[in-house]
């Protein structure tokens, strides 16, 4: 209702506002993890230099674990395509499947086996990144959270591009 479309506003303006990446980078953590009322959080995000994509930050019951994981390697950004959908729900579509359709090998992420929620971030044209979630309450996101984790997911994959040298 109100109250989501005000939080929304408020944590867009804070997105847009964060000048220094690694703190818009765990501010957007932080909002995921709160509008999905989740308690893991793994935000990936592509990284130019190492070819790929990395995994940025890893929240699980409120602790940081950033411990070292491969890139997922591309050639270059995915691509924006019509399948692509806003939210996943992994439970009927593994993120091995999703992120597959990609061209990404993400075996090596084990947490990802566990994530119930894979929410693309993109501009409209190519994919920045992804964040998978999961509940330790099981407790599935009704509509307007998915909604809200949407346009925060869209909206990030906007304000990214203030980071590109």
């Amino acid at each position: 209702g109100d109250f989501t479309i005000l939080s929304l506003a408020n944590v867009l303006r804070a997105l847009r506002n964060e000048e220094e990446h690694g703190r818009f980078l765990a501010l957007a953590a932080d909002v995921f993890l709160e509008m999905g009322q989740m308690s893991e959080c793994l935000l990936s995000v592509w990284d130019e230099e190492r070819d790929g994509y990395v995994l940025a930050e890893h929240r699980s019951d409120g602790v940081r674990d950033c411990s070292n994981h491969p890139v997922l390697r591309a050639s270059r950004r995915c691509e924006v395509s019509r399948s692509l959908q806003p939210i996943y729900d992994l439970e009927r579509t593994p993120a091995s499947e999703v992120l597959g359709s990609w061209g990404l090998d993400a075996a090596s992420w084990k947490e990802l086996e566990h994530m119930q929620y894979l929410v693309p971030i993109h501009d409209g044209k190519s994919i920045e990144g992804f964040v998978a979630l999961a509940s330790s309450s099981g407790i599935a996101p009704i509509k307007p959270q998915r909604e809200a984790l949407s346009i925060a997911a869209q909206f990030t994959g906007y304000e990214i591009g203030k980071f590109k040298s």
